[in-house]
């Protein structure tokens, strides 16, 4: 199950990034347009954090 949903992450984590052209410096921008600058690594710490809460909570709903 848990494999499973690092899958379902990895795969998602690789469209969203697709999606904003591939690589850091779109989604840098895309936070920045929202008023949140961050560094390419500290961007890619934040979709894996918000990433890895979102699928904790589909996954896992009554664990917090």
């Amino acid at each position: 199950m848990i494999e499973y949903a690092l899958v379902i992450g990895n795969n998602f984590i690789k469209t969203f990034l697709a999606h904003l052209q591939v690589g850091t410096m779109p989604v840098t921008h895309f936070f920045a347009r929202m008023g949140i600058f961050l560094s390419s690594k500290e961007t890619l710490l934040v979709i894996l954090a918000v990433l890895g809460v979102l699928v904790g909570m589909l996954f896992f709903p009554k664990r917090h």
